[in-house]
C-alpha cells in the first residue's frame, strides 16, 4: 500500500511546527505581581496529532521578564489509528519590570491544522498587573564579589616569626632521615 504525504503550504516555520488538531489550556499563580517575585505559568497543549513533536514555545526576550526552562509533561493515546494527548510546559518566570503585560506577547506556539489546511497559533491571553521598583539595576548592585573579599577583612596581618617554623622542618627532615636509614638497615639485614 503506497502513502501519499502532502506538502504542507509555505511558511517560515515550515520544517519545524507540528501537525495536528491542537488548543491551549494555561494556567497561571496570579495575574497580580510584584517585581522580583517568581511566578508559574503552565502553557499546555491538547489535541490530536504528533506529541511528541511538540515543540516548547518560542519565547519573545526583553527586559521586562526573566524566564527559567521550562519542566515538561507529555502524555499519549493511541487507539483507533489516532494519537491524541497533552504536552505541557510549566515555567517560572521573574518581573523585572512594573507595568501591564500580555503574555501573548511573550508565550505563543505555531503548528499546522490539518482540518482548516492552515497556520494557527495557541497564543496566552493571560495579562499580567505588575507592581513594585524596577529591577533593571538591581542585578549588578546585587553581584556579589566572592568569599574571597569577605575573607580579607577577617585575616590577620599582624607579623609573625619564622623562628618557630624552622625547628618543625628540622624535626620532619630529622625523621624522614631515621625511616630511611631504619629501611636500609632492614633491607641489608636480610
Amino acid at each position: 500500500k503506497t502513502i501519499k504525504v502532502k506538502e504542507l503550504p509555505p511558511h517560515p516555520l515550515k520544517e519545524s511546527v507540528a501537525v495536528g488538531s491542537y488548543r491551549l489550556d494555561e494556567k497561571i499563580g496570579s495575574v497580580n505581581l510584584k517585581t522580583g517575585q517568581s511566578a508559574s505559568y503552565e502553557f499546555n497543549i491538547y489535541g490530536e496529532g504528533n506529541i511528541s513533536a511538540i515543540e516548547k514555545p518560542i519565547l519573545k526576550k526583553d527586559n521586562n521578564f526573566d524566564f527559567y526552562e521550562p519542566n515538561m509533561k507529555q502524555s499519549i493515546k493511541r487507539e483507533n489509528g489516532r494519537v491524541a494527548g497533552a504536552k505541557s510546559f510549566s515555567y517560572y518566570m521573574i518581573p523585572k519590570e512594573p507595568g501591564n503585560f500580555d503574555l501573548g506577547d511573550y508565550f505563543s506556539w505555531v503548528f499546522f491544522n490539518p482540518k482548516t489546511n492552515k497556520y494557527d497559533t495557541l497564543q496566552s491571553q493571560y495579562s499580567v498587573q505588575v507592581t513594585g521598583e524596577s529591577q533593571k539595576n538591581q542585578s549588578i548592585e546585587s553581584k556579589d564579589p566572592g568569599s574571597f573579599y569577605d575573607r580579607i577583612n577577617m585575616a590577620d596581618n599582624t607579623l609573625q616569626s619564622s623562628i618557630n617554623d624552622n625547628w618543625v622542618k628540622i624535626g620532619a627532615n630529622i625523621f624522614i632521615l631515621l625511616m630511611l636509614g631504619a629501611s636500609v638497615f632492614l633491607v641489608f639485614k636480610k
